[in-house]
């Protein structure tokens, strides 16, 4: 008998600490998640901005970036490969008929068509933003060619530099890897 009552109290303390630890972390999980509802409760007080308050910030100074006037003029860049430095075509901009356009020739290298595409894209620095030209096709010269048009009376000054991407034929919409890069007004 004498033997049975010494081992439940073995396994009492065997058992013991391994309550007590079980205890310790349901309890701090409970604080945990308390803790967590409380600080996703609070609501930040709303801040009025008046434009007196962002006008240091929304006036141009020195050091704001800009771009410069012969970028905004230039009508002709020159495309270069970035894997190889060499130019490889030109990206033209103006208007015609009162629409801007924009048109790329090049003769990168050869890819495969039928899983690859090359896609144009031009981007303004300031305020950054970008759009797809389109994705580029060949002509009888088998150079790849891509012509875009605005709408009457818009302008594409302010876009100063064209990417060409690799695009792969994946249905996905955002660009790919660059490898043909063009800046107005570089010259």
């Amino acid at each position: 008998m004498r033997h049975a009552h010494v081992r439940s109290s073995r396994r009492f303390f065997r058992l013991g600490p391994v309550l007590v630890t079980g205890f310790l972390v349901t309890v701090l999980a409970g604080v945990f998640a308390v803790s967590v509802k409380a600080f996703r409760a609070r609501t930040p007080e709303p801040q009025a901005i008046s434009i007196a308050s962002t006008a240091p910030i929304a006036t141009p100074t020195s050091i704001t970036p800009s771009i410069p006037e012969s970028a905004r003029q230039d009508r002709e860049a020159a495309l270069v490969d970035v894997r190889s430095s060499v130019r490889v075509g030109v990206a033209r901009r103006g208007q015609e008929d009162g629409k801007p356009y924009v048109e790329l020739v090049m003769s990168p290298l050869a890819i495969d068509r039928e899983s690859q595409a090359y896609e144009a894209w031009l981007l303004r620095q300031v305020p950054y933003e970008f759009f797809s030209l389109g994705e580029m096709v060949t002509n009888d010269l088998g150079e790849f060619v891509v012509r875009w048009e605005g709408g009457k009376d818009g302008t594409v000054d302010d876009y100063t530099r064209v990417v060409v991407t690799l695009e792969k034929k994946d249905g996905n919409p955002d660009p790919g890897e660059q490898v043909i890069k063009g800046t107005f007004g570089a010259d």
